[in-house]
């Protein structure tokens, strides 16, 4: 999979919400519902959903209503038909081996 655009985090009063911007790919937008979320984790659940997806997924990440894309969830061998795993749902329905986000300042 190979995804580009532009991601950014905003840490105003620690809100840490995310932008992605100007996707690019084959592997399908799974972040576009994640626009302008806050960052959930298992002790903070900043999500739009009834569920705490943070706890549900047992992995951190800017979710909206658990989403089309977890890329902190947990690892299961590559192939697994699972919830709570790392996946990216528009690109492969199964969980994902690995993943690298790479981040650089803009300046």
């Amino acid at each position: 999979m190979h995804v580009l655009g532009t991601f950014k985090v905003n840490n105003e009063a620690s809100q840490y919400r995310v932008t992605f911007s100007g996707y690019t790919g084959t592997a399908g937008n799974g972040f576009e519902l994640n626009n302008g979320m806050k960052f959930t984790t298992k002790d903070r659940d900043n999500d739009l959903h009834a569920y705490h997806c943070g706890q549900g997924q047992q992995g951190a990440w800017w979710y909206n209503a658990c989403g089309k894309s977890s890329l902190n969830g947990i690892y299961k061998p590559e192939g697994t038909i699972a919830a709570k795993t790392i996946y990216w749902k528009l690109w492969r329905p199964t969980t994902l081996k690995a993943t690298e986000i790479k981040i650089r300042p803009l300046n």
